[in-house]
Formats: structure tokens, C-alpha cells, sequence
């Protein structure tokens, strides 16, 4: 659990009015762990909509960083902001049909550098990624989400 998650989590609960005490029963009952600081990233997740969908249940609205979005600059020739988001959210799914202790953006950097054979780091793994080669990356993510789901249907983790 990084310590962006560990804030979440704790302000999530402040927002609800939840003190410590209720907050680790809130943890046990989703995770079955006794300590937050026990939760693996899946556990970690779980948490954390759990929470947020109790504050939509309570009417709150959750609250927003006031930090502006960083507008992202399309450049001519490479991968747009829509391919990016589109493996993203193929990685995060993937992340979630074969958990793994790797993080997700240094597994990004490793399903670039075995798809398109580009050395990739985690701070900005598309920088010299062109916009055909984000197509390959694409369908090479989708195979790979393909498997994992038919791996986990196979072994009574997916109906």
C-alpha cells in the first residue's frame, strides 16, 4: 500500500465521520485483515470503494484535489490521451484478474517492452511510444486481458 492509498483511506473515513476503531472493523469485515497496514493492493482497493460508495450512499460528495487535471498535449505522430487511457484501463483489469506484488505502472513498462520491444519507465512509460505502435499495444493488452479472463473462468475466480 503506497502512502497516497493510506491517506485516501484515512480521509475517506474522516469525510464519513468513521474514527479509527470503526474504520479497522470497516477494514476487517471487507479484508478479513486486522490492521490496514496488512491490506495487499486488491484489499487495498476494495477499502477504498467501499468507503466511497458510503459517502455516495450518504449524499456527501467526495471530494475532488483542487489541483487543476494536467491538460495533456497531443503530439502529431505519437500516442494519443484516448490509447493511453484505453491501456490503462486494460492494465488495471488485468491487474485485477492476476494480482501481482509489481506495481501496475512498471507492469505497463514491461507489457511495452515485450509487445513493441521499447525500454519503458514507470514515471511516463508512452514517451516514445509512436500512435501505430499504440495500436499494437492495444491488442497485444487485449490478448493478454483475454487470457487472464479465460485463465480465471478455468480455475472458479470469473463466471
Amino acid at each position: 500500500m503506497t502512502d497516497n492509498e493510506r491517506r485516501r483511506i484515512f480521509g475517506l473515513a474522516r469525510e464519513l465521520g468513521i474514527n479509527r476503531d470503526e474504520l479497522h472493523i470497516l477494514v476487517n469485515g471487507v479484508t478479513g485483515c486486522t490492521s490496514i497496514t496488512e491490506l495487499n493492493k486488491k484489499q487495498t482497493y476494495a477499502v477504498i470503494r467501499e468507503l466511497d460508495d458510503r459517502i455516495k450512499l450518504s449524499g456527501k460528495t467526495v471530494h475532488k484535489s483542487s489541483k487543476p487535471k494536467k491538460e495533456e498535449t497531443i503530439v502529431p505522430g505519437m500516442i494519443t490521451p484516448n490509447q493511453k487511457r484505453y491501456c490503462w484501463n486494460m492494465m488495471y483489469h488485468l491487474a485485477e484478474l492476476e494480482p501481482r506484488e509489481t506495481a501496475v505502472g512498471e507492469r505497463m513498462c514491461g507489457a511495452i517492452g515485450k509487445i513493441l520491444g521499447i525500454t519503458a519507465v514507470p514515471e511516463d512509460p508512452f514517451k516514445w511510444v509512436s500512435f501505430e505502435q499504440g495500436r499494437d499495444l492495444i491488442e497485444g493488452l487485449k490478448r493478454y486481458v483475454y487470457s487472464a479472463e479465460k485463465k480465471a473462468i478455468r480455475e472458479g475466480r470469473l463466471k
